[in-house]
């Protein structure tokens, strides 16, 4: 990827980076109607594609701007360097979307684990697609086909989703060896006995034989259903959900924190102590509703304006 985005990255910041370039190129597309290129910023994970996308559309803009100022960028006047730019903004958008998928509240294991599969399929789909010249999911490659005679790059989008699919394999195997354990903790109704550990499957069998339980499932989420299981009938049902509701597929809590920490502890806080630091975190980031009657009922002098 970075025979792409090196002179990407490298365009962008000379006009971003001194403020004269910047000026005379807001200037210069405030009078076409369009907006300003993006930095890149390897720390934020969405950057990369939008940096590609925006570069690309304004891609002839770019190449007027640079030829002004008498620094020519030849990946623009060459279409095979155009093709693998179109191909990357598509395959990005792509890795963003999955990205989005895998963030915010409440993810647990089964819907993070489904996602990557589902990805992974999309994966070869797309190799499948590409070799026909297919671009039904590549829309920007679909749009610059019609615009240029030089053949699609076939080997080097074969090439970059085969290493992006063996990186996938990787990464997650080790859930890939917990799918059985993941499909029936997703869905214990659906669940051969047989193949079952020992231990689960009196207490599975009782599970599927019941319609209440069985209704509960359909009608709550997974987390719901699992603590509303009878802790005596169900008790290694429980440990099982358990240890896999532990897993933290995600670094949302900790992003989280990290963020109302920031806001938290700031200049005017000087005499903030770790503990008082630790309780407004508990506070800031819990959803547990305090319950502030009782709080307030072993108080001995209380103060309503407060």
């Amino acid at each position: 990827m970075s025979e792409v985005l090196k002179p990407v990255i490298s365009t962008v910041n000379f006009i971003r980076s001194f403020g004269l370039n910047h000026r005379q190129f807001q200037q210069f597309i405030e009078e076409i109607g369009e907006n300003d290129l993006p930095y890149h910023t390897a720390v934020r994970w969405l950057s990369c594609g939008k940096v590609l996308q925006r570069f690309f559309e304004l891609r002839a803009v770019i190449e007027i701007f640079l030829n002004e100022k008498h620094r020519p960028l030849t990946e623009l006047q060459n279409n095979a360097c155009l093709w693998k730019l179109a191909f990357y903004v598509d395959l990005t958008k792509h890795v963003n979307e999955l990205n989005l998928r895998l963030q915010g509240e409440n993810q647990h294991l089964p819907d993070l684990y489904t996602n990557i599969k589902s990805f992974q399929k999309k994966l070869i789909l797309f190799q499948s697609q590409l070799r026909s010249k297919c671009f039904s999911h590549f829309k920007t490659c679909e749009i610059f086909s019609h615009t240029t005679e030089t053949e699609f790059p076939i080997d080097f989008a074969i090439e970059t989703l085969s290493a992006l699919k063996i990186n996938f394999d990787t990464r997650f195997s080790d859930f890939d060896a917990i799918a059985n354990q993941i499909k029936i903790f997703q869905n214990p109704f659906d669940t051969d006995i047989e193949i079952l550990p020992p231990k689960l499957q009196m207490e599975m069998i009782d599970l599927q034989c019941s319609d209440i339980i069985k209704n509960k499932y359909q009608n709550s989420s997974l987390l719901e259903f699992y603590k509303s299981l009878p802790l005596t009938q169900f008790d290694n049902l429980h440990k099982f959900a358990r240890g896999l509701f532990s897993v933290f597929g995600t670094t949302y809590l900790y992003e989280k924190t990290f963020s109302k920490m920031k806001y938290t502890k700031n200049v005017y806080r000087s005499k903030l102590t770790d503990e008082h630091l630790k309780s407004l975190l508990i506070i800031g980031t819990s959803k547990i509703s305090p319950q502030l009657q009782t709080i307030v009922s072993g108080k001995s002098q209380l103060h309503k304006s407060h």
